[in-house]
């Protein structure tokens, strides 16, 4: 797959999982929305941090318009179990992270 020039956004980018994958696109030339509930505790320097709490539709919806179109998406896993909104993604404007991704990756 071809990585650099691509825009990707990552959840959970300000620790574990995220935050390498964050750092792994970035280095790779991508240019990387690293999303995280408290966009300042995002310390990768070379992304654009992105407020993003999975959990609430109206976060999903205005980071899907700040990051705008999206070919690589990574959803990292939170530690503790809470209904994110991932599972109901077509009912907001964020559901064309998922059709890009998928029409581009074929």
């Amino acid at each position: 797959m071809q990585i650099e020039g691509r825009t990707a956004l990552v959840t959970g980018a300000n620790r574990g999982l995220g935050r390498h994958l964050a750092q792994q696109l970035r280095d790779r030339g991508a240019t990387v929305y690293a999303g995280a509930r408290k966009p300042e505790s995002v310390d990768l320097e070379g992304v654009r941090p992105i407020a993003l709490d999975v959990t609430d539709p109206a976060s999903v919806a205005a980071a899907a318009e700040r990051a705008g179109e999206v070919s690589i998406l990574i959803a990292t896993p939170a530690r503790r179990r809470t209904r994110s909104c991932w599972a109901g993604i077509s009912r907001t404007s964020a559901w064309r992270w998922t059709r890009t991704t998928s029409a581009r990756s074929r």
